[in-house]
C-alpha cells in the first residue's frame, strides 16, 4: 500500500524507566497499533546526545528546548488517514491499560499528509518507495507558515530547491514533504521536511552545512525565508 501519511509522536521518559518504556513501545504498543487496516509500519528513534548536540537553530517553542524529545516515532499510514487516526485512538482505549505507559510524557502527537517524496541524484529508486529505504537515521524539521501569501513561493523553494539540495550532501537518501491535518481551520498551514540518512544523522546533519547543494551558491537561497516561516524544531534521529 502507497503511504498516504504520517503521525510522527516526539516523547520524554521518566528517568530510570528507559527500558521499560521501551520494551513497551516496542512489544506491547506498536504491534497493537500496526493492526489497524491503514497503518503500515512505524519506526523509532533516538536522539542521542550527538543528535541534540545539532539542535539547530534552536527550537522556538518551550516544549523542545532543554534536550527534550529524546524519542520519535513515525507512523505510516496509508488508505484513509482520518479513518487510520481514528482506528488508532479506538485500539488504545480498547487496550485499556495496555495502552499506556506511566512515565511517559507526549510533546507531540501531530499527523501530516505526505505531498512529495524525493530520491537521491543518481538513485534508480522510484519516488514512491523512498519511506521504505533502509535508513540510519533521520532528520527532520517542523516549520510554520507566518505569511499566507507567501505560502505557494515557500512551497516551490522547498520543492525545487532546498531539499533537493540537502540529498547532495553525503548521508542523506530521501527525503518527503508533508503539511499537517491537525491544525485547526484558520491556523496557520504547518509542515514537515523528513530526510532519510544512512549513515549516523548526526555526521550527515554536520556535513549539510559545508556540502549541501545550496553551499556557494546564494541564488538557491530564498531571500526572507525567515520572515516567511517559523522554523520550530529542527532534530536529527538516530534509528532504534
Amino acid at each position: 500500500m502507497k503511504l498516504n501519511g504520517i503521525k510522527l509522536v516526539l516523547t520524554d521518559c521518566e528517568a530510570g524507566k528507559e527500558e521499560a518504556f521501551n520494551n513497551w513501545y516496542n512489544n506491547d504498543h506498536i504491534p497493537e497499533m500496526v493492526m489497524q487496516p491503514e497503518l503500515l509500519s512505524a519506526k523509532r528513534y533516538i536522539a542521542t546526545a550527538a543528535c541534540k548536540g545539532f539542535r539547530y537553530p534552536a527550537p522556538t517553542l518551550d516544549k523542545f528546548k532543554n534536550g527534550t524529545a529524546t524519542y520519535a516515532c513515525l507512523w505510516y499510514m496509508g488508505g484513509d488517514l482520518e479513518a487510520g487516526h481514528k482506528h488508532m485512538g479506538e485500539a488504545m482505549a480498547k487496550a485499556g491499560d495496555r495502552g499506556h505507559f506511566n512515565g511517559l510524557k507526549a510533546l507531540q502527537v501531530e499527523n501530516f499528509k505526505l505531498l512529495s517524496t524525493f530520491v537521491k541524484p543518481g538513485t534508480r529508486l522510484e519516488p514512491d518507495g523512498v519511506p521504505y529505504l533502509p535508513h540510519k537515521g533521520i532528520l527532520f524539521g517542523i516549520w510554520e507558515m507566518l505569511d499566507p501569501a507567501a505560502e505557494e513561493k515557500c512551497m516551490r523553494w522547498y520543492e525545487d530547491f532546498h531539499i533537493p539540495d540537502l540529498l547532495i550532501a553525503p548521508g542523506f537518501s530521501g527525503g518527503m514533504l508533508l503539511k499537517s491535518t491537525s491544525t485547526l481551520p484558520g491556523a496557520k498551514a504547518r509542515y514537515l521536511n523528513l530526510w532519510l540518512t544512512d549513515n549516523d544523522p548526526s555526521e550527515a546533519a554536520k556535513g549539510m552545512m559545508t556540502l549541501a547543494g545550496w553551499v556557494g551558491h546564494p541564488e538557491r537561497y530564498l531571500p526572507d525565508v525567515n520572515k516567511m516561516r517559523d522554523l520550530q524544531f529542527v532534530s536529527p534521529y538516530l534509528a532504534l
